[in-house]
């Protein structure tokens, strides 16, 4: 762990993964040159290669070790450099205008807001690297398989488990987690995944606002509020799939809307990046995209005069929409797949549950109750003002 070789090369690969994910970015995002956008595109596809490319090597090649996967990633980056290093903007550039913008800006309460946020971005960082898995069912299931794949050097269909469920359900900040494992073949790192999911929160709550006519002011406080959330800062130092999903899913949403207005056909790309994601983090995600795409065929067809109309739109829209989507099944399509070959159920939903049982007994079942609603209810307020200790 404490080899200064296996850190170097931590800091080379990643960073040469960040750089070739920032040269696609600057392709992506020709419309919209927000640097808040850039942060939230080159976060989604630098996650993005490395599960498509852990999942590639330990699915399909069933060869997944550290030397095969540093070598694989060297080269995609090199690749995505090559192609795209001409479209790039410098980075540092982009964050001395937005740095130059806030000393500019006389709100005083957005400059608490930004030294704050800087200050909890540094601890969140340092937790997640000095305080130890912690949470029971990470333990239990969200860890043990990036274990499993580095003992048998592969991503088998099923793992002789426990919790068997964890052979049902999507994997795929597992597979994350075993990225920042084999570098040093030590837990040290696992939890990062979700403390940059949890990093990619304020840019993206920013574009969002934009997106929607709010001010840049407002926009950013309203962003680094929405970062302090507890619920974010809790979850950013584990290893659990939460702030995955829900940032993933909003970065598709993003994407799509900014399309509806834009009509850039490639952020349509980006959106199929961020929903493949979105899919390899709950069975739930399935239904909810399927959703997601039947409100934006919608949205589609109330301005198919101004985009089906135009030849060139209308090509640009089929060529991006077939690439995104097969990103996502790219990246997230294995687990669905694999619970097709193992016979283990095709549902994307969970169990159904009923909703008026029996009083709330403690069992899975109850806790859907009409009963246990109510206390819940009759909780509510000594949970949030935390009376009990």
């Amino acid at each position: 762990m404490n080899d200064p070789l296996n850190w170097l090369l931590f800091i080379f690969v990643n960073g040469l993964a960040l750089y070739a994910s920032r040269s696609l970015t600057a392709f992506l995002n020709r419309s919209d040159r927000s640097f808040a956008l850039s942060l939230v595109t080159t976060g989604v596809i630098y996650l993005a290669q490395i599960t498509l490319l852990i999942i590639i090597l330990g699915a399909v090649v069933q060869q997944l070790d550290r030397t095969t996967l540093m070598a694989c990633s060297i080269g995609l980056s090199i690749i995505l450099i090559t192609a795209f290093r001409r479209r790039r903007r410098p980075f540092l550039a982009d964050l001395s205008y937005a740095w130059k913008g806030l000393a500019r800006n006389s709100d005083v309460f957005l400059k608490i807001l930004s030294l704050l946020f800087l200050i909890q971005a540094i601890l969140l960082i340092s937790k997640a690297a000095w305080i130890p898995a912690h949470i029971w069912d990470v333990f239990y299931y969200h860890l043990a398989p990036a274990v499993e794949w580095y003992q048998q050097g592969r991503i088998p269909l099923t793992i002789d488990s426990p919790a068997q469920h964890m052979n049902r359900v999507p994997l795929g900040m597992s597979v994350l987690s075993y990225w920042f494992f084999i570098f040093f073949e030590d837990d040290l790192l696992v939890n990062l995944p979700q403390t940059i999911w949890a990093l990619l929160i304020a840019p993206l709550t920013y574009s969002l606002l934009r997106l929607g006519q709010v001010n840049r002011s407002w926009s950013a406080k309203f962003a680094i509020v929405t970062f302090f959330i507890p619920f974010v800062l809790m979850q950013a130092i584990t290893s659990k799939d939460h702030l995955g999903l829900t940032v993933s899913f909003l970065t598709g949403l993003l994407m799509l809307a900014s399309y509806l207005q834009r009509h850039d056909s490639r952020l349509l790309v980006t959106a199929g990046l961020a929903f493949g994601l979105m899919l390899g983090y709950k069975s739930a995600s399935l239904a909810i995209l399927a959703v997601t795409l039947v409100f934006f065929i919608l949205f589609l067809f109330a301005r198919r005069q101004e985009i089906f109309s135009i030849e060139a739109k209308r090509r640009a829209l089929l060529t991006s929409a077939g690439i995104g989507s097969l990103l996502v099944i790219l990246i997230g399509g294995f687990w669905y797949l694999r619970r097709l070959l193992t016979g283990l159920g095709t549902t994307a939903l969970p169990p159904v549950r009923a909703l008026a049982d029996s009083a709330a007994t403690g069992n899975e079942a109850g806790r859907f109750s009409l009963a246990a609603i109510g206390h819940n209810l009759q909780e509510f307020i000594y949970r949030i003002s935390d009376l009990r200790g």
